[in-house]
């Protein structure tokens, strides 16, 4: 709040789910949505952690991490508005190996009419292990033309 320890009086929304749909007895189509918005009326007293980039291994894969928000002056800045899809597919493909095929899309901007996304597509690897799943990921981001290997532990998706 404005005036107590702040510079700006501001408020966030933020979710995130995901979904995961059986496909036969092995294989698992998934999907995830996230969602945000900083409302304030002066973004520049807004400290960045408040705002939303995206971009990497958890969010827009083929994009280096958090490389998406609004450029500016060469630099990549954190907007006030964020949404981000993804549809996967998993299918077992030896033993405690699964192979995969997604597609995300997603951005970020400083109001909703400004939004554009950006897509990566790829296929990847997942190893169920005792510890949780590892996987990697081959993701080509379709506007920037660029390949990038992602690595993940646990339930990142």
């Amino acid at each position: 709040m404005k005036g107590v320890l702040s510079d700006e009086t501001f408020a966030q929304l933020y979710g995130r789910g995901v979904q995961y749909f059986p496909i036969g007895k092995k294989s698992v189509f998934v999907g995830r949505l996230e969602l945000g918005q900083t409302f304030t009326k002066e973004v520049t007293n807004v400290p960045t952690d408040w705002l939303f980039r995206t971009g990497g291994s958890s969010s827009v894969r083929g994009y280096d991490y958090q490389s998406l928000g609004i450029s500016l002056g060469g630099s990549t800045v954190p907007g006030r508005v964020l949404a981000v899809s993804s549809l996967e597919y998993q299918q077992p493909i030896y033993k405690d190996w699964l192979g995969a095929v997604f597609v995300d899309h997603g951005g970020v901007a400083d109001q909703w009419k400004d939004w554009k996304g950006s897509t990566g597509v790829g296929v990847g690897a997942r190893w169920v292990s005792p510890v949780g799943m590892i996987g990697i990921d081959v993701a080509h981001a379709i506007e920037a033309k660029q390949f990038r290997v992602h690595f993940t532990m646990g339930v990142t998706f």
